[in-house]
């Protein structure tokens, strides 16, 4: 829902700069307490409790405050990373191979900046540190612009500022291009701005996604015949030409978008294939259910292809629950698409209160159709734990950021899930070993080609906002 995704973002933006010398360090966490034979008891011993005294939070059997997972026990490192000059370091995380871009959109006064990582060769016991490489802003930048939201695909990065006044107009947002040169550093090469942001509050650049010489970028403040009025949320498709130069070509707007659904909160792409989120859509006549949009390419049997991409698909959850934000996070993968409702009702119906820590929806693409295969819950869901804030797929691993999970201190979490006979199933749970209260780990999450799992804690370092950067790696 829109007024809740802007509270969040404001809790984020209030954080303050804390001194800290810039670190990497590792600690290794004791294994997981739990075989996979002990899950199913201890999920019915929590679901048990919990109808028995709805009050009184699930907890795990033998949990463990730094890893805690109810399925199969892995042994993770774990190094911190932070930085001195940045704040909300961790809200977005964006990994290609072994080069992570990670943000902090609250510092210099919420300007924003973008630091660059590469997962060191030269490695111990412990693992692979990862080393920074670079620090970016925008080449105009200015307070308030929170330029941060990034999209890497291994040689081009895009990064949102959308709150960029462009031309007078606050809030129109815009998109930083950012390209890797000869020296293997990466230098902005391009500015991009809506060409029809004709009124304020577009927030263009709030989700970018990129796949070669195709790019998506949403805006879900615009929309509609009057932008300040409707704000029904759109996205543009960009594609780099001959010169190298990111040209827009077809601007995206829901078939049946109505009043400030919010499309383009969250987009992906690849060749053929578009996804957009509107997390704040009316379904069955509640607000903030939420649907994903699919277009697609169409090409003809002579080669030739229509320039625009058509909408194919509306994708709603099942089940359903009111605000549940369903397209909050995508990711595009090859024939699998994953789509993040943190706000989803996750609990049996017959209980007294209802668990509403988020879920994932995993799909299939079936003879040119999207078909839901699973839904995803933590193991140990409880209230709002915005679990599907964020979402990242490598190979056979996706890992699922879970913001405020944790009893009583909300630290943050991440899950990760294995595919396993085309199911994905749990099988760790991992949280900060310093995480404390509203850290708000699990913001931002990337998977490395070496399967490191990065994940952000933006207001991390004792709820300072001077934010972290965990990475684990398995041993």
């Amino acid at each position: 829902m829109t007024s809740r995704n802007a509270c969040f973002a404001l809790f984020v933006s209030l954080a303050s700069l804390a001194s800290l010398s810039s670190a990497a360090t590792f600690a290794s966490p004791p294994d997981s307490p739990l075989s996979a034979e002990d899950a199913v008891a201890s999920r019915e011993n929590i679901r048990q409790n919990y109808i028995g005294d709805p009050d009184v939070p699930p907890t795990l059997t033998g949990e463990n405050p730094a890893l805690d997972s109810p399925l199969i026990p892995f042994a993770w490192n774990e190094q911190a990373i932070r930085v001195t000059d940045g704040t909300g370091f961790g809200g977005s995380i964006a990994v290609s191979g072994d080069i992570a871009f990670v943000s902090a959109a609250t510092t210099n006064g919420n300007q924003g900046a973008v630091y660059v990582y590469q997962r060191s060769n030269i490695c111990s016991m412990q693992g692979c540190p990862w080393v920074q490489k670079q620090r970016l802003v925008a080449s105009d930048g200015a307070p308030n612009t929170y330029f941060g939201k990034v999209a890497f695909d291994g040689t081009t990065a895009l990064i949102g500022a959308s709150s960029t006044t462009v031309d007078g107009r606050p809030s129109q947002g815009a998109v930083y291009v950012f390209s890797r040169g000869e020296n293997r550093n990466f230098a902005q090469v391009q500015k991009l701005t809506a060409p029809d942001g004709a009124a304020s509050d577009c927030y263009f650049g709030t989700s970018v996604a990129i796949a070669g010489s195709d790019a998506l970028i949403g805006a879900p403040g615009c929309g509609g015949t009057n932008q300040a009025i409707n704000s029904r949320g759109s996205a543009y498709r960009y594609r780099k030409d001959a010169n190298g130069n990111w040209v827009i070509v077809q601007k995206f707007v829901a078939s049946d978008g109505g009043f400030a659904e919010s499309f383009g909160r969250a987009v992906a792409i690849n060749a053929d294939t578009a996804v957009i989120g509107a997390d704040s859509a009316f379904q069955f006549g509640y607000y903030g259910v939420g649907a994903a949009y699919v277009y697609r390419k169409q090409c003809f049997p002579d080669g030739r292809c229509n320039p625009n991409w058509l909408e194919k698909q509306k994708l709603i959850a099942s089940p359903t629950s009111t605000g549940m934000e369903f397209g909050s996070s995508i990711v595009l993968s090859g024939t699998d698409l994953f789509i993040g409702a943190p706000w989803a009702l996750t609990g049996d119906e017959n209980l007294p209160i209802q668990p509403i820590s988020g879920a994932v929806w995993a799909f299939k693409q079936i003879d040119g159709q999207w078909v839901q295969q699973q839904e995803m819950i933590p193991s140990d869901a409880y209230h709002d734990w915005l679990f599907g804030i964020s979402i990242s797929r490598s190979k056979d691993t996706l890992v699922v950021g879970s913001a405020f999970a944790g009893w009583p201190n909300m630290k943050g979490a991440a899950y990760v899930f294995v595919l396993n006979n085309g199911i994905w199933t749990e099988v760790q749970k991992l949280t900060a070993s310093d995480g404390t209260l509203n850290d708000s780990f699990g913001s931002g999450v990337g998977i490395s080609d070496s399967g490191d799992v990065l994940v952000g804690s933006p207001q991390g370092l004792n709820n300072s906002g001077q934010g972290t950067m965990y990475v684990y790696t398995q041993q």
